[in-house]
């Protein structure tokens, strides 16, 4: 009988050895594919009607809580609207463009930002060499009988004057809509330069 050191002295042996490690890498690889197929399942949700593809794709909620603490002595402009219509959209095609999830300002939308009509947002005036308008993106919005502050990202079509949108996610589509229209006063904060 050889004994394992006669065996391994052989030249032919290297190379079965090297087969032998090869052969159990590969079922390693197999065993850790197996437990993988069988444990994702289990891991997704419940909702038959996802698909992994969906489960990976789900929106991720980011919570930045933003603190201002803005006075006059800083500088502060405040502006009033009076009697601005406020609505709520939504990240939808057709209440937006072809980009619903970016605001004009080129953030991604968020609760919290609102869009202006473009007589209020503010734009080089080629004619008079001045801004006109109060809004731009990052000013804050106080809305009056909401007790509420939005910031500017957006701006509105062109088809609307005097007017404060407020962004929703379309999951909240119907409260939205139960929103509807309201007037309020309107107070745009804005950090002189």
């Amino acid at each position: 009988m050889k004994t394992l050191k006669t065996i391994l002295k052989g030249s032919h042996v290297k190379s079965n050895i090297a087969l032998l490690v090869a052969l159990v890498i590969g079922l390693v690889v197999v065993a850790l594919l197996v437990v993988v197929a069988i444990w994702i399942p289990k891991l997704m949700p419940k909702d038959s009607s996802l698909t992994p593809a969906d489960y990976i794709n789900r929106p991720i909620k980011i919570v930045v809580p933003i603190t201002y603490e803005l006075s006059v002595d800083m500088g502060l402009s405040v502006t009033k609207y009076s009697d601005m219509s406020i609505t709520c959209y939504t990240n939808r095609v057709v209440e937006t463009d072809s980009t619903p999830h970016h605001a004009a300002s080129g953030r991604i939308v968020y609760e919290g930002s609102c869009a202006v009509s473009r007589d209020i947002f503010r734009k080089w005036d080629e004619k008079t060499k001045k801004y006109v308008g109060d809004a731009f993106p990052g000013d804050i919005v106080y809305v009056v009988t909401l007790d509420k502050y939005y910031i500017v990202e957006d701006t509105m079509n062109k088809r609307h004057n005097r007017h404060v949108d407020i962004f929703t996610y379309r999951r909240n589509l119907q409260k939205a809509r139960e929103f509807g229209c309201k007037k309020s006063d309107v107070y745009i904060l804005r950090l002189k330069k």
